[in-house]
């Protein structure tokens, strides 16, 4: 009997929440009270719980996809009001949940049969509730296939909260793999940062947690990558760098997954692009997100990124020459937005290309890449004016100072002729280069 109320109960809020529109059009007043019916689902579905001493072994499936689709809303379109209520009491809904069940996780409870009244009895509670979720979205009364979801957020949710509970083993084969890619690559076309950021974690997620035979099999995780690779998801002047870091985080994810040799041709593709975004990017901010994920992908590369040197040190050019943020404008920037931070990761891929690459690069290559870290030692000293010039003895010292001594150290190393035919004589015209030499002062 108690299993039956419990399941009349979650079914009711999952049937108020299948929209006939799309729910950004939807009013606030709309989401309030339908907020406070989850509010009072929860309330609920305790007092069932707390007050029956024949509390099911295993809930029904629907009772989960509510607690699921609640918790994962404030990841995606946050579109449920008292937010911090409903999520500590879903929170608390799940613990009571997992107590009468004996279950550890929430994993340990999808993981396991579902009551003896579900059919097939032999599918697990996972499995169940991700085909309910599938039908549920397949009978929106969307115009066309990509507005479901919107008219399904709840079920959305749903199974992004279920995503983020599984793992391996569970996760390998097609069934969840076979749902659960192609939704999240739905997801990252979604206009919405909130729901492209959801997407990409979800891809993400399911490198680590789905098998490489099944990311391999049919071209897959090829597929995906060249699907965030060609519409160039975060590349927009308005879009966000979350997303645009995660957009890289999770190709790199993927091209990980390939064999040697198309991943090599991938790694090639990526560097090729960063280096193209970074010369034309104008928001400090992205720069230094595209600069961290080159320092990966030449850390990657090593030796396999000398072909692309010579835009390389055009990119070291443009970021250390380009103009400096006005002052007024400093305050309000965040951090990574920063010159200092933006001349830091760049002299930082600046001393892993020195490192991987110089052995095996041709000497005509060696002016070009030292007279932009010359101009760049001059124009920030002849702009400090008004202030003291950074120095590399000083404690307070900017990061890209320390990397510029560096820099410059393994230049020393690997071709010491540098020294002697370029730097040196170089310090006549620029004073302030010497002391970031080595041996500067004997």
């Amino acid at each position: 009997m108690i299993w039956e109320q419990l399941l009349s109960c979650a079914q009711s809020i999952l049937d108020a929440s299948e929209l006939k529109e799309d729910e950004e059009t939807l009013s606030s007043e709309f989401w309030d009270s339908f907020s406070s019916l989850c509010m009072k689902t929860c309330s609920d579905e305790r007092q069932l719980l707390k007050h029956n001493d024949e509390s099911p072994s295993t809930p029904p499936v629907q009772l989960l996809m509510f607690i699921g689709g609640v918790l994962s809303n404030q990841n995606t379109s946050c579109k449920l009001c008292h937010m911090d209520q409903l999520v500590d009491d879903c929170e608390s809904l799940l613990k009571t949940l997992l107590k009468c069940s004996c279950c550890p996780t929430a994993r340990d409870l999808l993981l396991s049969k579902p009551h003896s009244s579900s059919v097939p009895p032999t599918e697990t509670i996972a499995q169940q509730y991700l085909r309910l979720c599938v039908a549920q979205v397949a009978r929106a009364t969307a115009k066309n296939q990509d507005e479901a979801l919107n008219f399904r957020p709840f079920f959305r949710d749903a199974l992004l909260w279920l995503a983020e509970q599984l793992d391996y083993p569970e996760m390998a084969g097609d069934e969840f793999l076979g749902v659960l890619q192609p939704f999240g690559l739905r997801l990252c076309s979604d206009y919405r940062p909130s729901i492209q950021l959801a997407g990409l974690n979800l891809l993400r997620g399911l490198t680590k947690k789905a098998r490489i035979a099944d990311w391999r099999q049919s071209n897959r995780a090829e597929a995906v990558i060249n699907e965030l690779f060609e519409h160039r998801l975060g590349c927009n002047p308005g879009s966000s760098e979350l997303v645009l870091q995660a957009v890289y985080e999770t190709i790199i994810a993927l091209v990980r997954l390939l064999d040697n040799c198309t991943a090599r041709e991938w790694y090639h593709k990526i560097a090729s692009r960063l280096l193209t975004d970074i010369a034309m990017e104008s928001k400090r901010i992205k720069i230094t997100v595209l600069l961290r994920h080159l320092s990966t992908i030449i850390n990657t590369m090593k030796t396999d990124f000398i072909r692309h040197s010579r835009r390389f040190v055009h990119v070291v050019s443009v970021v250390l020459l380009g103009p400096k943020t006005p002052d007024y404008l400093k305050k309000s920037l965040p951090a990574d937005a920063q010159d200092e931070i933006v001349y830091a990761v760049t002299l930082q891929c600046v001393l892993q290309f020195i490192r991987f690459c110089w052995p095996v690069l041709s000497s005509p290559l060696f002016p070009s890449l030292v007279a932009p870290l010359v101009a760049f030692v001059d124009l920030v000293y002849s702009s400090n004016v008004a202030d003291p010039p950074p120095e590399p003895t000083r404690p307070d010292q900017p990061d890209y100072v320390n990397a510029l001594t560096e820099v410059f150290s393994a230049l020393n190393d690997l071709e010491p002729r540098l020294m002697t035919d370029i730097l040196i004589p170089a310090c006549d015209t620029v004073p302030p280069l010497k002391q970031f030499l080595p041996n500067s002062s004997e």
